[in-house]
């Protein structure tokens, strides 16, 4: 049984990075406050905005980058695809000022797309500055060593797709001979694998770009920058290989609509024999991520009930909590040496044949937990 694990955000949350939307957004707001005169390519001083955030209150400034503004101003947001999300709302509607009036609060209206596109890239360069801060603080856990080291078996064939801009996952698989890595987001400072940031747009969306003749519209769509290196190409090389069974591996991924196209590539891929997940705050993340799932494999939409794919996901029980580094825990409740090797011993038992048949439409398959 072939692997491939899918790594996400709160895969680096798990080693305490802070990389979420918020702790970003937070970060930018203490650098701005301190030295505001740093900051001119996104900030005008000594002026107010009509809609007022505390912090730029208190240094006397406005924002000149609107895209800006608007996260700051929906910092409630939990994740990252709804920044990208919200950045194809806007890209969408860029000259609509009456739309952008009944969306955001006020008039957030761009004279061009490439307005936008500057805005947007001026957040990425930002983005990309922190990340570099952040992973200088990764803390390994011993338990996805072992994890890792458990697939790296010539015999298996297991690719790890990384869907973070930075290296942590990379670290684990430095000794690892027999796991392929694809940095499908691109890698921090390397200019052969430059991170796409940008919107996953469906082919209804990706069509109505297209058909307003602006190229600026689809720059930072992210079909069109999967094309800047070979990574999705061996991506769809591994999913096919040699037509065996393949099991997906969830780790810190919420597999929301911005990431669609690429998981909807892996979830309805014929090889795959079953997904799973190591979820993050128990029932409620494992339904979410769930329920997102079911939004890429859209079974709904196929008359056939046989060739439903849902049913290749794991249950909550069959499932496993996602492991956290130490500080994570709080001491006086969680026994952190037993929750490591909690977990090293789910992942060792995933290697054995599930024998309940799991039937789906007329069928009934086998289905294997590796």
């Amino acid at each position: 049984m072939r692997n491939i694990f899918i790594i996400g955000n709160g895969f680096d949350l798990a080693h305490g990075l802070k990389t979420s939307y918020g702790d970003f957004l937070d970060d930018l707001e203490k650098k701005i406050t301190g030295k505001p005169k740093d900051f001119l390519d996104i900030i005008v001083l000594k002026r107010t905005s009509g809609y007022k955030i505390s912090f730029m209150e208190r240094i006397n400034a406005m924002f000149k980058n609107k895209f800006l503004e608007i996260l700051f101003r929906n910092k409630e947001h939990p994740n990252w695809s709804d920044v990208e999300y919200l950045y194809y709302k806007m890209l969408n509607q860029y000259n609509n000022r009456e739309q952008n009036e009944k969306d955001f609060g006020r008039a957030f209206s761009y004279s061009t797309s490439k307005d936008l596109n500057k805005d947007f890239e001026v957040v990425q360069k930002y983005l990309q500055a922190y990340l570099l801060e952040q992973q200088k603080e990764i803390k390994l856990i011993d338990g996805y060593q072992q994890l890792f080291n458990n697939y790296d078996n010539k015999s298996k064939g297991t690719l790890v797709l990384n869907f973070n801009y930075t290296n942590t996952v990379s670290m684990y698989l430095n000794n690892c001979e027999h796991i392929e890595l694809i940095n499908i987001h691109g890698e921090l400072e390397n200019p052969d694998n430059p991170i796409i940031f940008g919107y996953a747009a469906s082919e209804q969306e990706s069509k109505e770009l297209l058909d307003k003749n602006d190229t600026e519209l689809l720059l930072n769509i992210k079909r069109y920058n999967y094309h800047l290196t070979d990574n999705e190409y061996k991506l769809n090389q591994f999913l096919d290989r040699r037509l065996s069974p393949l099991m997906v591996n969830i780790l810190g991924h919420s597999c929301g609509v911005s990431d669609r196209l690429i998981l909807s590539e892996i979830f309805n891929n014929e090889n795959v024999s079953g997904i799973r997940q190591y979820y993050y705050n128990g029932h409620a993340g494992y339904k979410t991520t769930a329920i997102n799932i079911a939004r890429i494999i859209d079974d709904y939409s196929k008359t056939d009930p046989s060739v439903h794919k849902f049913i290749k996901l794991k249950t909550y029980p069959q499932s496993h909590p996602i492991l956290q580094c130490e500080d994570m825990y709080d001491r006086s409740i969680i026994d952190f040496d037993k929750t490591n090797k909690d977990f090293v011993k789910y992942c060792e038992s995933t290697e054995k044949v599930d024998r309940i048949p799991v039937k789906t439409g007329t069928r009934s398959i086998r289905m294997r937990n590796n």
